[in-house]
């Protein structure tokens, strides 16, 4: 039903098209006896009464129970990351579902402190978590999650370059966050006029503002004799 209140004004704009160009062509070789107009203007009513019906149709009918709308979407990803992040700062790291862990790894680690990045206090950049864990020793052991990335509603995950962590002595690097990725991208506005002739996909890319879903975690396991130099939230292993 949506497809046919979206192709109604295309085959009526076609038809009265036709209609002038028939019309036309006569009038060249038969002299007319009434005015053209005549025949124009109750097509023209006629065609803007059903345009107006269309678009009503268009924005009235409900979708179809099958499609999976831009706003359903944006508010699956926008949980998931809530989600993600509420249970790491709550150290509820085994609720977290497992399909977020995209690298679980040990560390050798013969040092009694251990230096974390600064700045990272921006939106998008990495959480880090770190776990005080007295039954380890000489190493540590790292979880790194992520949740989908959207950009105004569209999923770009594959274009993130996730943070690449890794240990300098005792001093913890992360790299390629996401505010370092350089997207380029160009956002589409259509026209009053032009909606009802859009696709769905289409038309959902447009947008009056910029927004962006996505979380990612680091949780690091950390001997209690290691002394933690920076800011950042700290549980006891239970």
């Amino acid at each position: 039903m949506m497809i046919i209140a979206q192709i109604i004004p295309l085959a009526l704009i076609i038809l009265i098209i036709t209609l002038f160009l028939k019309t036309r062509n006569r009038s060249m070789s038969v002299k007319q006896k009434k005015p053209r107009r005549k025949i124009v203007r109750p097509l023209f009513i006629g065609y803007t009464a059903l345009l107006m019906i269309s678009m009503a149709v268009y924005y009235i009918l409900p979708a179809s129970g099958e499609e999976y709308s831009e706003a359903d979407a944006e508010r699956v990803f926008e949980d998931e990351g809530w989600e993600v992040h509420e249970k790491a700062t709550q150290n509820r790291f085994d609720e977290i579902d497992p399909a977020y862990l995209e690298e679980q790894k040990t560390v050798e680690f013969p040092y009694t402190s251990l230096v974390l990045p600064e700045g990272l206090m921006e939106y998008g950049d990495p959480l880090i978590v770190v776990t005080i864990d007295g039954q380890l020793k000489d190493q540590i052991q790292m979880e790194v999650y992520k949740t989908p990335f959207t950009l105004n509603g569209v999923d770009i995950t594959d274009e993130i370059v996730r943070p690449d962590v890794s240990f300098s002595n005792n001093l913890l690097n992360i790299s390629n966050v996401y505010g370092q990725n350089n997207l380029n991208y160009v956002e589409y506005n259509p026209s009053f006029t032009a909606q009802p002739f859009l696709s769905e996909e289409r038309e959902g890319l447009s947008s009056g503002m910029h927004y962006s879903y996505g979380v990612q975690v680091i949780h690091l396991r950390v001997p209690e004799n290691v002394e933690i130099i920076g800011e950042v939230q700290q549980f006891q292993a239970q």
